[in-house]
């Protein structure tokens, strides 16, 4: 099974129904970094076929794993922007913390994996995309599904202050399960030891976040601050008793 991910965010999301909309794939005329550009009706027989109004073998996963299914899809097709789809996320725990996570903009990637069926190269070599076959829709959390690489997709310092914040206050203000939170304050260590370990160009400037205080702007990246304020938020958040660690 080859897999493919894109970062469309989602449609929609709704916590008191359970509802989650969004895009599994799209429809670009640029190619991926596999050199591959799906095309419009790439999915039309495969949804036909095991989409909800068929076999209903397309599962909504969370990270690939087929043991962690989020919800049933109710609705997949395609539109002008690429593979939508509409799903009702269970009432087990995962199914709950999903939904939550998406609102928290803690998932915000998707992926599908599939099989080609029928493809063409273009005139530069890229490869046109025209029949897939769907296995699985995933939606992604930011550190994937692989624990041994957690930064992948993400491009700046920036970015990763910004998902650190996102988590923050998923933290001190969400109502996860515990096994939820543990994870959480997992991805809090893995980021705290990327920024300990990779400094960006020291003539560049990087914002730092300083919870509750005035931001400070640094040339290069200081990570001894930036751990501070990882070491405050995650003291912070074993005082909700999601976790017995202690610095």
């Amino acid at each position: 099974m080859l897999f493919k991910n894109n970062s469309l965010a989602f449609r929609d999301v709704g916590e008191k129904e359970g509802i989650v909309s969004g895009y599994f794939a799209s429809f670009d005329s640029e190619p991926d970094s596999d050199g591959d550009i799906i095309q419009p009706g790439a999915f039309s027989k495969t949804i036909k076929e095991s989409g909800p109004l068929g076999t209903k073998r397309i599962k909504h996963f969370l990270d690939h794993d087929p043991h962690k299914v989020v919800g049933v899809i109710t609705e997949l097709f395609e539109d002008s922007k690429g593979l939508a789809y509409v799903s009702r996320a269970g009432s087990h725990t995962l199914g709950v913390d999903f939904v939550k996570m998406v609102q928290d903009e803690i998932i915000t990637e998707h992926s599908f994996g599939y099989k080609t069926i029928a493809s063409r190269k273009g005139d530069k070599g890229w490869n046109y995309l025209t029949e897939l076959k769907m296995w699985e829709g995933t939606s992604m959390q930011a550190w994937g599904a692989n624990q041994n690489t957690p930064i992948t997709g993400l491009k700046s310092h920036e970015e990763l202050i910004e998902e650190f914040d996102k988590l923050i206050k998923a933290l001190k203000c969400g109502t996860y399960t515990d096994e939820t939170m543990l994870k959480l304050q997992e991805r809090q260590v893995i980021l705290s030891e990327y920024f300990k370990t990779t400094q960006p160009n020291a003539s560049s400037e990087t914002t730092v976040p300083s919870e509750g205080k005035e931001e400070q702007t640094a040339k290069g990246f200081n990570s001894e601050v930036f751990f501070q304020h990882f070491k405050t938020a995650f003291t912070d958040g074993n005082e909700r008793g999601a976790s017995g660690r202690t610095w």
